[in-house]
C-alpha cells in the first residue's frame, strides 16, 4: 500500500530550514556519510514522510545546504566590498571584517557550512569549488584588495598583502573547527571571541609594521 499523500498546507518552510540546519550540523559533526536520513528525522522530531516532501534525497539535501551557504558568503563579500571602499583606516577594515555576521548568527548553515564544506570537498565537486574558488580564493582576493587599497593611499606601509590575507583565512577555518568542538560539548582552553580579537590585533600589528627592505 502506497503512502498517503501528505497536503502542502501541512508543511511550512519553517519545516525546511528546520531540517536545512539540523541536517548541517550532523553533516559537519559527524560527516555527511556517516549521517542517515533517520538520523535526521529523529533529530528534527518529524516523520520521515515530512523530509522526502521537501528534499529527494541526502544528496538534494546537501546541495541546498551549499548553495545557501554560497547565496550567504557571497553576499557577505559583496557587503565588505561596499563597505572596505568608504574605510579610511585599517581598524574600520579589520572592523568589516571582524565584524562576526558568521560568529554570531543562529543560523547553522552560516555557522557550521564552511566546516562541512572543508570536510566534504575531497568527495563532492561542489563542495571542492566552493572552497577552493569562494571561500579560499575569493575570500583572500577580496581581503588583498583592501589591503592594498590602504597601501595605495599611504594608511599602512607597503607589506605582504597577500600573505597576511591568506594567514587570516587559515585562521578563520580553524575557528570554524573550533565551533565544532563548542557544539560538541567540549570544554576549550581559550574563550573563540578572545582568539577571534587576537587575530585581529595581529593582523593590525603585521600590517602597520614596515617590512624590511
Amino acid at each position: 500500500m502506497s503512502e498517503r499523500q501528505i497536503p502542502k498546507s501541512d508543511f511550512s518552510s519553517e519545516v525546511k530550514n528546520k531540517i536545512l540546519n539540523t541536517a548541517t550540523e550532523l553533516f559537519a559533526i559527524n560527516g555527511f556519510g556517516a549521517v542517515s536520513i533517520q538520523d535526521i528525522t529523529d533529530a528534527c522530531g518529524i516523520k520521515k514522510s515530512a523530509l522526502y516532501y521537501h528534499f529527494e534525497g541526502k544528496e538534494a539535501l546537501l546541495e541546498d545546504i551549499f548553495h545557501r551557504f554560497e547565496k550567504n558568503y557571497r553576499h557577505f563579500l559583496d557587503w565588505l566590498t561596499e563597505e572596505n571602499r568608504k574605510a579610511e583606516l585599517l581598524d574600520e577594515v579589520l572592523d568589516n571584517m571582524f565584524c562576526g555576521e558568521f560568529m554570531e548568527t543562529t543560523d547553522s548553515i552560516g555557522r557550521l557550512g564552511m566546516s562541512l564544506i572543508l570536510k566534504e570537498q575531497h568527495s563532492n565537486e561542489y563542495a571542492k569549488r566552493l572552497f577552493s574558488e569562494v571561500i579560499f580564493e575569493g575570500s583572500i582576493k577580496q581581503m588583498k584588495a583592501d589591503y592594498d587599497r590602504l597601501v595605495d593611499n599611504g594608511v599602512i606601509p607597503a607589506s605582504d598583502t597577500k600573505m597576511v590575507a591568506t594567514l587570516s583565512m587559515f585562521h578563520v577555518l580553524v575557528m570554524n573547527e573550533i565551533r565544532i568542538h563548542e557544539i560538541n560539548g567540549n570544554k576549550l582552553p581559550i574563550d573563540i571571541f578572545e582568539i577571534f580579537d587576537g587575530m585581529r590585533k595581529i593582523m593590525a600589528l603585521t600590517l602597520t609594521t614596515p617590512s624590511e627592505q
